[in-house]
């Protein structure tokens, strides 16, 4: 997926973007969780940006971004996940009319032990 638009936009096309539903009572109450993503620019100084995105609530839940045109694995810091089911969606954002891609995005789970 890519995209240079300078706001967020979703990943897919604007009436069927790729989505997940989080259900928090599936999960251990005690898993701590980061939105993970590869991405680059086009452009050598310009940022690009991807961010996991509560749909239903309208609401950022993180964002990663890099700069410059390496493919780049990056993680978030910890995220506030809902504590009630959402609809849970990625989306893309470029600067300095570059181009942003991205490779690929998960969301990690990590147990305590």
């Amino acid at each position: 997926a890519s995209t240079t638009s300078t706001t967020f936009v979703y990943v897919g096309s604007d009436s069927a973007y790729t989505s997940l539903t989080f259900t928090p009572g599936n999960h251990d109450a005690s898993v701590t969780w980061y939105f993970e993503a590869i991405i680059a620019s086009t452009g050598g100084a310009d940022t690009a940006t991807a961010g996991l995105y509560n749909v239903t609530d309208a609401a950022q839940v993180g964002q990663v971004a890099v700069v410059g045109t390496t493919r780049t694995l990056v993680r978030s810091a910890a995220l506030t996940m809902p504590v009630a089911e959402k609809t849970l969606a990625i989306s893309l954002k470029a600067t300095g009319g570059s181009t942003t891609y991205l490779y690929a995005a998960r969301i990690i789970g990590v147990v305590p032990v």
